[in-house]
């Protein structure tokens, strides 16, 4: 039980517990399972039902819908115990059914990164145990210099909170999505019992579905200030371990783009640039036709593999 990860989980999305089981189940022997549940969801015997006949280390916590994704967090955080785990390390996920510019979702992006296969879960852990490293998440997703309205509430946090010079941090990177492995004890230096009392308040605040567009946020303060703390501790946040196939494309940089073929067998992206991003039609081991939305009016490619990870655009398409 000690060599274990602790996943945290904000189960809002009831109805998305099937995927995210599938993507537990292949790992169940090397997570111990947080799962916060909305308290008021008529919906959440589906996952009381189901959870201990499949997990036999997993815990169950119950929040009020306020704070996002964050305040659940901050709650699975404080309560775990560093002295039980091997691993400095645990893995924060959550139920986000938007879109990334419109086009894909976050969630199946992110998770494919983080854990959509046990190889990649573990490889990780692996690349998370360098005491440099911080955080790891989508390197795609890894953004800076992006504090859009929130300036003046991550300031107030990070100087009358955190105890730590806005000026040192502002506009580092942080994981956007607000989807990362993370050091537990990096994040529970700063994210203690004293700074979450402060904090608490104002993300009960903060109740429903929580947007930034036009004044700042606690949640979305909070997001960015979960990457500012890595780089002030000297650790980095690095990029996740992608699988790739590659498409022979003369007119790209190296005469190759990467693909990545996400685990919901559907959506796909371009490494070198998340933007260009499209729906998996139909797929063989001989070929690939994939639907493109990065245009003004989508355009149907189909594509050859020549081995087992490299592709070329068929000519008549």
């Amino acid at each position: 039980m000690k060599n274990r990860v602790p996943v945290l989980l904000w189960l809002y999305h009831v109805d998305l517990w099937p995927e995210i089981l599938s993507l537990l189940i292949p790992i169940q022997d090397l997570i111990e399972l947080h799962i916060g549940l909305y308290k008021n969801n008529e919906q959440n015997f589906i996952v009381e039902d189901s959870i201990a006949t499949i997990f036999d280390d997993h815990y169950i916590t119950y929040h009020e819908n306020a704070g996002g994704d964050v305040l659940p967090f901050l709650d699975q955080l404080n309560n775990l115990n560093p002295s039980k785990f091997t691993h400095d390390v645990f893995l924060k996920i959550h139920t986000k059914k938007s879109l990334f510019a419109g086009k894909i979702n976050w969630r199946i992006i992110l998770l494919h990164s983080l854990m959509g296969s046990r190889s990649s879960f573990v490889s990780n852990i692996n690349r998370l145990s360098h005491h440099k490293c911080g955080a790891l998440t989508c390197s795609n997703l890894i953004i800076n210099d992006m504090e859009h309205t929130n300036s003046d509430i991550i300031k107030d946090i990070s100087e009358n909170i955190l105890s730590i010079p806005y000026d040192k941090v502002k506009n580092k990177k942080f994981c956007g999505g607000n989807m990362f492995f993370g050091k537990i004890s990096t994040f529970q230096s700063f994210f203690n019992k004293d700074t979450i009392k402060l904090i608490k308040p104002k993300l009960e605040k903060e109740k429903g579905k929580i947007s930034d567009n036009k004044h700042g946020t606690y949640a979305h303060s909070l997001e960015r200030l979960f990457g500012y703390i890595v780089s002030y501790n000297n650790q980095k946040i690095i990029p996740a371990t992608l699988k790739s196939s590659k498409i022979l494309n003369p007119l790209a940089k190296n005469n190759k783009l990467h693909i990545i073929l996400l685990y919901d067998e559907i959506s796909c992206y371009v490494h070198e640039d998340i933007n260009v991003c499209g729906k998996i039609l139909s797929s063989c081991k001989d070929y690939i036709e994939i639907e493109w939305f990065h245009l003004d009016s989508p355009i149907t490619k189909k594509y050859k593999y020549i081995s087992s990870n490299t592709l070329v655009p068929d000519a008549k398409t």
